[in-house]
């Protein structure tokens, strides 16, 4: 009955978090701790509110309790290096979570996800070439998760792979005909090459 309730709280405050209610959100997390205080969902989620309320201390320190539990915790790693990068500029301890989620990585869209942040803290702390080496190699797709096709896309952009930038856009479009980004992206693709 105990994992019942904890799971319904996980399923509500990740239910709340979608529509913006952190608040919500927050006090789901919460009676999930309350009812299992060792479950690393819980702790993921509990980091999860907090880093979108804007306390990255708090976050990480709930995603790294999540790993304690769980250190095959892949989301709990890409979140926990995400917060590193942003807002707390800790770009080598992101990379080193990243390594670790890319040992635990087991599909393609796993692998894309982690490389695409590791790329992000490479940038940051301003080694272009390995990031244009590690998004070259990536898997070329179509990707399970949509939303990969735009994320490869940016990133391919940023480092100025321009066709490589326009395949991944044009693929991300046809699956996801309302992605306002990928029109945008898109636009300044071809406003770059003078195509009006």
């Amino acid at each position: 009955m105990t994992m019942d309730q904890i799971t319904a709280h996980l399923d509500r405050g990740w239910d709340l978090l979608a529509r913006g209610d952190l608040s919500g959100a927050m006090v789901s997390a919460e009676k999930s701790l309350e009812l299992s205080a060792d479950s690393p969902d819980a702790h993921h989620l509990m980091g999860y509110v907090h880093a979108a309320e804007g306390d990255a201390e708090a976050a990480l320190e709930h995603y790294r309790h999540a790993l304690e539990l769980d250190e095959t915790f892949f989301e709990a790693m890409l979140n926990a290096a995400d917060v590193l990068i942003h807002p707390l500029g800790r770009f080598d301890e992101a990379i080193g979570l990243v390594n670790d989620a890319l040992d635990v990585a087991a599909t393609n869209d796993e692998i894309v996800d982690a490389t695409l942040l590791k790329a992000e803290a490479l940038l940051h702390r301003q080694d272009r070439p390995a990031a244009e080496r590690l998004v070259r190699g990536l898997p070329d797709g179509p990707y399970e998760q949509p939303h990969l096709e735009f994320l490869v896309a940016r990133a391919r952009y940023d480092l100025g792979d321009l066709p490589g930038a326009e395949k991944h856009l044009r693929r991300a479009i046809e699956r996801e005909p309302s992605h306002a980004d990928a029109h945008y992206y898109l636009g300044l693709l071809l406003d770059g090459r003078q195509d009006t």
